[in-house]
């Protein structure tokens, strides 16, 4: 139920949103071009659209071919956070997006691309932007770690996360689309469904936990912690010196990647054996879905009120399952490799389940077997990038392994991982997916 502040402005916004978002034939998608190679914008910025066909030692995807969105420039993710008078407030950006559910969704004080920041659509500047991008006697760089996005729809595609811990603002109303929301109403929305966007929920993950915490610096030690699972959380977090974790994830990385080869290759629309582009989109030959389609947007909040863009279509509500079990007294999570052609420095070590395209990926009858021997911890359904997928739906499911059943085998490089472990994993770039993160992100509602 939506009771805290953050919540309650969230519903707000959308009551009085004027937005709108309608499909439209490729011929009405003004300022988007197809020269037979890609789908992009005629000002060659934002992004576009490629098929790219794989080379690999893996039999499944050798000369796979993907939909993928190219957009090389690595955007800013990034949350101020201000000294409150019992620990600390966030700086929330209530921001509409195309193809999020309920179209606006609580996101970091600034989510911008460089083509936005750099304003290429000519709209309105992009506010709070000098924060992350000057150095300031005002502010201390909190966290700022380059992360991926998801590695079976974007091409090699990183994003600076980012906080920064602020004092001229904390006492100065925000703008229109900005509320300031204390930790106790973020960790809340951890377990909202469709209320903190992907961005978010992957900055927070890496950010300092203390700033979140019930007891400010001081993780999993407040009341929440005092439950049975928060009991297991706090202990797992503090196993083990940072360096140790660093260096062992190092390792079974480098030695989970070393065992698959991976090339990819642009692909041409017409020499494509699994795709074709039509008028009405970007389809599947077999069986015929669309994978993207074109979209007429209007949103009077954002940068630019009115334009048109393709969004990458999802057929199915996706899974993704983070296992936990006690293992000799210890809570430990169950990571595996994925690789998957957008991941192009090799493959990151993702959630224990995952449904989704790849050969990796399990489907939902394999989830299911599994979850029938584990006690559900937390769920929620979120929107996995609206600025990119339209109404694209992931449940993520953070889980129990039951005591009495075996360890599952996922991956010959799987990784049963302590809460430390899993921290020292966000500040590496190119260890864990974001569908990892966004997992990793509602054991935060204990903390």
């Amino acid at each position: 139920m939506m009771t805290s502040h953050l919540l309650a402005e969230l519903s707000a916004q959308r009551r009085r949103a004027r937005d709108s978002v309608s499909l439209v034939p490729f011929s009405e998608c003004y300022a988007w071009k197809f020269d037979g190679d890609r789908v992009s914008h005629e000002r060659d910025g934002f992004f576009s659209l490629v098929l790219v066909r794989a080379t690999s030692n893996d039999e499944v995807l050798d000369s796979s071919e993907v939909l993928l969105i190219d957009q090389p420039e690595v955007g800013i993710l990034g949350f101020l956070v201000a000294p409150d008078i019992d620990g600390y407030k966030w700086l929330i950006q209530l921001k509409p997006e195309p193809g999020n559910i309920h179209l606006t969704q609580a996101a970091p004080s600034v989510q911008a691309t460089e083509s936005n920041f750099t304003q290429v659509h000519g709209g309105r500047p992009t506010s709070f932007l000098e924060y992350f991008t000057t150095i300031r006697s005002d502010t201390t760089t909190v966290t700022n770690t380059l992360q991926s996005e998801q590695g079976d729809r974007f091409l090699g595609k990183y994003n600076r996360n980012s906080v920064v811990l602020v004092r001229d603002l904390a006492d100065t109303p925000p703008p229109e689309g900005w509320i300031w929301a204390n930790s106790t109403d973020l960790r809340a929305a951890l377990l909202e469904d469709f209320s903190l966007n992907t961005d978010a929920r992957s900055v927070l993950s890496c950010s300092d936990w203390g700033l979140i915490s019930e007891l400010p610096g001081r993780p999993f030690e407040g009341p929440s912690g005092q439950t049975n699972f928060g009991r297991q959380l706090l202990y797992s977090f503090g196993t083990g010196p940072r360096t140790e974790h660093t260096s062992k994830l190092m390792r079974l990385i480098e030695t989970a990647r070393a065992a698959v080869q991976l090339q990819v290759g642009l692909c041409a629309f017409n020499q494509s054996q699994s795709f074709v582009f039509r008028e009405d989109g970007v389809f599947r030959r077999k069986p015929g879905i669309p994978e993207a389609q074109f979209f007429s947007v209007h949103m009077p909040m954002r940068e630019v009120a009115d334009w048109c863009q393709p969004l990458l279509i999802s057929q199915e509500i996706q899974s993704v399952v983070l296992i936990c079990a006690n293992i000799a007294g210890v809570l430990k999570f169950l990571v595996r490799p994925y690789t998957e052609p957008g991941h192009l420095t090799g493959l990151q070590f993702g959630p224990s389940l995952q449904s989704g395209t790849g050969n990796d990926k399990d489907n939902q009858v394999s989830i299911s077997e599994h979850l029938s021997h584990c006690k559900l911890v937390a769920e929620v359904l979120q929107s996995d990038e609206g600025g990119r997928f339209f109404q694209s739906i992931c449940r993520y499911q953070i889980v129990e392994l039951n005591p009495s059943s075996e360890l599952p085998t996922r991956h010959h490089h799987q990784a049963w991982l302590t809460l430390a472990e899993l921290k020292a994993g966000l500040a590496i770039q190119g260890c864990f997916t974001n569908e990892l993160r966004n997992a990793i992100s509602i054991l935060l509602a204990w903390a």
